[in-house]
């Protein structure tokens, strides 16, 4: 999703948009009827949101230092 890595990134913007913000902006989008994501799957948006909520908890992984 590069809009939310560019609106976000304060090297690009003097006042970037806040993660929630930027979301936000994406989901008035994609709730326009006339308004079709044909990069992604169907459901990607779902999944998205669901592995990114938190920032970046990702609650069902299990995380293994490889040097131990």
């Amino acid at each position: 999703m590069a809009y939310l890595r560019v609106a976000t990134h304060p090297a690009i913007f003097e006042h970037p948009l806040s993660p929630d913000e930027a979301v936000s902006n994406l989901e008035s989008l994609f709730r326009r009827p006339h308004v079709r994501v044909l990069s992604e799957d169907e459901g990607f948006w779902d999944v998205y949101r669901e592995t990114t909520d938190g920032f970046r908890k990702f609650r069902f992984l299990d995380v293994r230092n490889p040097f131990d």
